[in-house]
């Protein structure tokens, strides 16, 4: 949660949302959907494990950042998917 001040001076709060991502596993260069939450860590939606956001670049690697939420089933697995 972040706290910010309007032109009032009166405090408000604004609360971040998570986003929906797709990213690369660079470790087997696989294609995955995921959620950034607000720390910066993505939740990988295929698997459930955490990508930390000290290691992007270093294991993975955003690729995309939704701006409205989509259709998980065909992105969230990316190169996983099979119909």
């Amino acid at each position: 949660m972040i706290r910010i001040r309007d032109t009032n001076q009166k405090r408000r709060e604004k609360t971040e949302m998570a986003k929906q991502i797709k990213f690369i596993d660079l470790e087997n260069q696989k294609i995955h959907g995921g959620i950034e939450m607000d720390d910066g860590n993505v939740i990988c939606g295929c698997c459930g494990g955490l990508q930390e956001k000290t290691e992007e670049g270093v294991t993975w690697k955003k690729l995309e950042t939704y701006s409205n939420w989509i259709d998980l089933t065909e992105e969230i697995c990316g190169d996983d998917f099979e119909e």
